[in-house]
C-alpha cells in the first residue's frame, strides 16, 4: 500500500501515556445497564478506528491509554475503575473524553472529574431523546443516571437536554424535569427555531458556569442516519445541529471533558452512526476550524 508521507492522520501522532495539558481519550466498554438494545460495548473501537484516520487540525497533544477493563455484569467494580482512571489522569490532561458504552457512564465520569480537577459547579450539555430521569425498582440503569447525578451533587451540576422527542418520553417526565431543574430544548424547538435563539437559550443556563462537560446520547441523531444505536427515534437532529452547538460552546466555555454514548455497531448500518460519533468526537476534541 502505498502512504502519502505528507497526509499525517490522528493515528500519527496519538501517544499511549499522557503528558501535560494533553486531550486524552478511553474507552469504556460496558452496556450491561442499557435500558434498550445492548451492544455499545464494541464501539469504543469501532470508532476510535474512524477517529484516528481523521487528519488532525492542529498540533493538540492527544493521548490514548487504551479501554478501561471493566469487570463483566458487575456495575460497581467497573465503575470504580473508571473512577479511578480518571482521577489519575485529571493529573495531566487538560480534558477528557471517553467512549461508551452505555449512558451510565456520564454520572460517574462527572463526578470523578469534578473531583480530579477540584471544581465546584460544572455545567452538562447533553444530547439526547430521552431525559434519563427514571426511578427504577430495579436500580441504577442508562435510563436512571442523569436523576442519579443531580440527587447526588443537587446545584452543582447544571444541565442542559438538547434533542429531546414528545414521543420517546413519557408526559410525566416533563414535570420530574422541571422539578429537577433540568432545562431541555426538543428536537422540535430546535429544528423551528433561528440558531441565535438557540445559542441565547445556552448561554442563559450555562452563564454561571465556567467548566463544560458534553455528552452525546448518538440516538438524539435521526434515525434516518444513525440507526446504529440503543433506542433508535424518528424526529432527531442531523449531524451540524449537534457541530453547530459544539462549536459555540467551544468558543465560551472550558471543555474539560464529555463522551459519547450508546452506539451499537452491530446493528448500525454501514458504520454511519459509527462514523457520526467519530466526527462528534473530532470536533469536542478540536472544536470550531
Amino acid at each position: 500500500m502505498i502512504k502519502d508521507p505528507r497526509d499525517v492522520r490522528i493515528s500519527d501522532i496519538v501517544c499511549s501515556s499522557c503528558e501535560k495539558d494533553c486531550v486524552c481519550i478511553i474507552g469504556y466498554p460496558w452496556d450491561w445497564t442499557t435500558a434498550g438494545r445492548p451492544g455499545s460495548r464494541y464501539a469504543p473501537s469501532k470508532i476510535r478506528d474512524y477517529f484516528y484516520s481523521m487528519n488532525p487540525l492542529n498540533d493538540k497533544r492527544i493521548c490514548d491509554p487504551g479501554d478501561i477493563d471493566v469487570v463483566s455484569g458487575d456495575l460497581e467494580a467497573s465503575s470504580l475503575r473508571l473512577k479511578s482512571s480518571i482521577r489519575e489522569l485529571c493529573k495531566n490532561c487538560a480534558s477528557i473524553f471517553i467512549i461508551g458504552g452505555d449512558h451510565s457512564l456520564t454520572a460517574v465520569a462527572v463526578e470523578s472529574l469534578m473531583e480530579g480537577l477540584g471544581l465546584d459547579r460544572i455545567g452538562l450539555l447533553v444530547f439526547d431523546a430521552h431525559f434519563d430521569l427514571r426511578k427504577l425498582s430495579e436500580g441504577w440503569s442508562s435510563g436512571t443516571y442523569l436523576r442519579s447525578l443531580l440527587e447526588r451533587l443537587n446545584d452543582k451540576v447544571i444541565p442542559l437536554v438538547i434533542g429531546i422527542r414528545y414521543h420517546s418520553n413519557p408526559s410525566y417526565m416533563f414535570e420530574e424535569a422541571k422539578k429537577l431543574g433540568v432545562k431541555f430544548i426538543t428536537a422540535d424547538e430546535f429544528k423551528m427555531s433561528k440558531p441565535d435563539t438557540i445559542f441565547d437559550k445556552i448561554d442563559e443556563v450555562f452563564s454561571d458556569v465556567k467548566n463544560l462537560y458534553i455528552s452525546v446520547d448518538m440516538d438524539s441523531l435521526d434515525q434516518s442516519i444513525c440507526t446504529g444505536v440503543n433506542s433508535p427515534s424518528p424526529g432527531g437532529l442531523d449531524i451540524w445541529d449537534i457541530i453547530k452547538v459544539i462549536n459555540h460552546v467551544f468558543r465560551r466555555k472550558k471543555l474539560v471533558g464529555g463522551d459519547i454514548v450508546e452506539v451499537v455497531p452491530l446493528v448500525d448500518v454501514g458504520d454511519s452512526c459509527v462514523r457520526n460519533a467519530a466526527y462528534i468526537l473530532y470536533k469536542m476534541v478540536y472544536g470550531p476550524v
